[in-house]
Order: C-alpha cells, then sequence, then structure tokens
C-alpha cells in the first residue's frame, strides 16, 4: 500500500559571498537515481551565508519498502506521511462567568480585555521593526483592522486567497491589529505582518504547514504565530474509510504516522533555532489545544497538540478566562502549556467587519506571539545579538502568577506573560 509522505532534507551548499541569514525559497522537480519517486520539492537554498545547507520538504508516494529505502539516505532528517492539519477551533465558553456581552465591554473601556491583562495597553513597545508570521485560514486585507499594516501574503492550500473562515483574521486582529470601533484590538499594532493560508475549508497538510514555516523564515519572519493542530482522528478515518482498512489497522497506522510528524517538525524546529548555522531563529508560538472537559470532570485534561508540542522551544499557550477580576483555567485549554494567556470572550477583528467575541486556546497563541513581538523590539533596542533567543527568555521571565495560583504548574506553564514597560 502506497501513501503521500513527506521527506524533511538537509543538504550541504557551497561557500557564498555574503555572511547573513536568510534564504530563498523555490519549488523544484526532483529527477534523480532513486529519489525520482520524490517528485516535487519546496527548496530553502542560501541567499548569501557562507556554508549553510539547503533545506527541502519532498512529496511522493511510497511504499513502506521504498520508506525504509529513503530514510538509510542521511541527507533526508525526516520521513512521515502527509497528516490532516485542523483549527484548534473556537469552543463556547460554558462556565457562564462573563454576564455583560463582551463587545459591549470593551467599547465601554476602549481595549479589548486581553490587550489589557497582558499589560500591552500601557507598554511603550508597539512591535515596530518586527515582523510576525501568521499561519492558518488567511485574513481579510480589506477590514478597517489591516488598514495601514505591512501584509505580505502566500496560499499554501488548493482554495482561493481569501479567509472563509474568519479564524486568521480574528488571530491576526490580536497581533497586529488597528483600533476598531475605537477599541484597541491589537498587541503591537506597529509590526509587519506574513500571512501563511495553509487551512482552507477547515483542513489543510502537515506538509503544507511546513512549507509556510520555510517561507515565514526566508522572508524574515521574527515571530510565528500557529493556532492550528495536526488531526490523528482525520487521519484515522481517512485511512479507514477511504482506504477501508480495519480500525485494528488504521488506529496504529495513524499513532505511526503522529508519532513520524512528531519527528519531523522537532527536526524541523531544531533547524530553525539553530540561528549559528543555519538560518536566523525565529520564535515559533503554537496554541495548546481545545481538548479537555475540566467543566465534565477536572481530571480530563488533555495534553499539548502538535505541532506545538514537537519541541521545547515552540512557546505553547493555554487559555485563561475572567473570573471578576482575576483569572482561571479555560475548562477546555490543554495541559502542558509554557505558558498561559486570555483565551475566553476575546475580541478582536470580525469575519464581517467590525469586532467579534471568540474563545480557544487558538485565542490566547496571538496574544503571546504579540508580545514576543514587543520582547523582540526591547531586544533590538538594545543591540542584543540573539534577539529570538532574549525574546523566548524575557517573556517567560516576565509572567506572574497573581491569581493563578490555584491552577497546577502543569496547565498554567510559567504564568502569564507581561509586556516591556
Amino acid at each position: 500500500m502506497k501513501l503521500e509522505y513527506f521527506v524533511l532534507r538537509v543538504e550541504d551548499t557551497i561557500a557564498t559571498r555574503r555572511p547573513n541569514f536568510n534564504f530563498g525559497i523555490e519549488t523544484q522537480s526532483i529527477t534523480r537515481g532513486r529519489s525520482d519517486r520524490l517528485r516535487s520539492a519546496t527548496r530553502l537554498n542560501d541567499a548569501g551565508a557562507t556554508s549553510l545547507p539547503t533545506i527541502s520538504i519532498e512529496k511522493a508516494e511510497l511504499t513502506r519498502p521504498q520508506v525504509e529505502d529513503e530514510r538509510r539516505d542521511p541527507r533526508n532528517k525526516a520521513i512521515a506521511p502527509i497528516m490532516p492539519v485542523s483549527l484548534i477551533e473556537p469552543v463556547a465558553a460554558t462556565d457562564g462567568i462573563n454576564a455583560r456581552d463582551p463587545i459591549t465591554r470593551a467599547k465601554m473601556e476602549r481595549v479589548a480585555r486581553g490587550v489589557q491583562k497582558i499589560g500591552a495597553l500601557s507598554s511603550n513597545y508597539t512591535g515596530e521593526g518586527v515582523t510576525v508570521a501568521v499561519l492558518d485560514t488567511g485574513i481579510i486585507l480589506d477590514h478597517p483592522a489591516f488598514a495601514g499594516v505591512t501584509i505580505e501574503r502566500k496560499n499554501f492550500t488548493a482554495g482561493d486567497d481569501e479567509d472563509n473562515n474568519g479564524h486568521g483574521t480574528h488571530c491576526a486582529g490580536t497581533i497586529f491589529g488597528q483600533d476598531v470601533d475605537g477599541v484597541r484590538i491589537g498587541v503591537a499594532p506597529r509590526a509587519k505582518a506574513m500571512i501563511a493560508k495553509v487551512v482552507d475549508a477547515k483542513k489543510g497538510a502537515s506538509n503544507d504547514l511546513l512549507d509556510a514555516l520555510l517561507w515565514a523564515q526566508r522572508g524574515g519572519a521574527n515571530v510565528v504565530s500557529m493556532s492550528l493542530g495536526l488531526d490523528f482522528a482525520a487521519m484515522e478515518e481517512s485511512l479507514r474509510i477511504d482506504r477501508q482498512l480495519p480500525r485494528e489497522i488504521s488506529v496504529p497506522l495513524a499513532l505511526q504516522a503522529y508519532g513520524d510528524n512528531l519527528i519531523a517538525f522537532s527536526r524541523f524546529f531544531e533547524i530553525a533555532q539553530a540561528s549559528n548555522r543555519f538560518a536566523q531563529a525565529m520564535v515559533l508560538v503554537a496554541a495548546a489545544g481545545n481538548g479537555s472537559q475540566r467543566d465534565v470532570n477536572p481530571d480530563f485534561s488533555a495534553p499539548a497538540a502538535l505541532p506545538g508540542a514537537a519541541d521545547a522551544n515552540v512557546i505553547t499557550v493555554a487559555a485563561l478566562q475572567d473570573v471578576g477580576d482575576a483569572l482561571k483555567m479555560a475548562s477546555f485549554s490543554n495541559s502542558g502549556a509554557v505558558v498561559c494567556a486570555p483565551g475566553v470572550d476575546i475580541v478582536s477583528a470580525g469575519f464581517t467587519g467590525g469586532l467579534k467575541a471568540m474563545s480557544g486556546t487558538s485565542m490566547a497563541c496571538p496574544h503571546v506571539a504579540g508580545l514576543a513581538a514587543l520582547w523582540w523590539q526591547w531586544s533590538l533596542n538594545r543591540n542584543d545579538p540573539d534577539p529570538a533567543a532574549q525574546a523566548r527568555s524575557r517573556l517567560r521571565a516576565s509572567c506572574v502568577l497573581d491569581g493563578l495560583a490555584a491552577i497546577e504548574p502543569e496547565d498554567r506553564g510559567s504564568g502569564l506573560p507581561r509586556a516591556p514597560q
């Protein structure tokens, strides 16, 4: 049986002229030797640094013996079946704590509560000079939240370029959105934006997600925000229904695919963080996931999802909920996060224009991505030689535990990060 795989390949390049860390990206056909099975590649090429590798994501339909053959090639750092990628879907807040309509409250206070809770409203930093990539459903470019924002975008799906869901637009608004209806919604409103559409009609593919990460790195993204996850259930269903495999086979095959993708993303993230050898490092931020059901049973807590769980350097984000002036862990939020942020009744850019309130770790994640941009700017102002490492470190060091003492460390991580002042 053949399955569609992707191969993460790293090859050495010849030395070139200039010591910078930006890569070029191109798509090629592979037509040599046994790798003629690897029929297409998105290739990350050195654009000026000395002795840097070429990194590529290659696709092919392979049998198991062919997979083992490819694994023996030392250039191939990981091989994994292509898995579905889906949004970490917004959820309804189930606790009934916030009685006042969140949009009405935001208009009265002239600021979204999440922006206020993390200290961005009083910060002297705006994200100027920092580029944030959002890997999601795209963006509604003519929304007033993005008036005047420098935006580069690329579509990695088979669909059109537009955001037909609103999820990506809402997340982008929280990171760098301008004021809407007099309400401050953006954590880092002066940041530049790169928008990668990787999910269309609620589904994407794991190789496209890696392609988008390569594109973001090549384009000079400093921070990457990912409010999506690999969909194990959809993978198992595809094997069972589309391939007509019995459940006794589809489940272990899907588990193996998930494990192989974990390895592939982990190895890519290792490469992405190795700034001294490969490229400018990025701060990677990902939603932890909405799979928990603490409102049903406190023990019903799910672990953080891929891609966030793939590497310790990825900042996975759990969701907090207002309880009056205090905060509690949102019942749906997955455990194993690095930090936590507001994620219930978050007011940002709406699908039809204006404002919309949504809930989920998808909404918590862009708060932290915006904070990473502020800390990156803070590092630039101090001429720090490694702003990525400094931004990650300072973001975690800024975390506070006020009002979070009752939350288990495995759920909240280091706590609620704060903006530089």
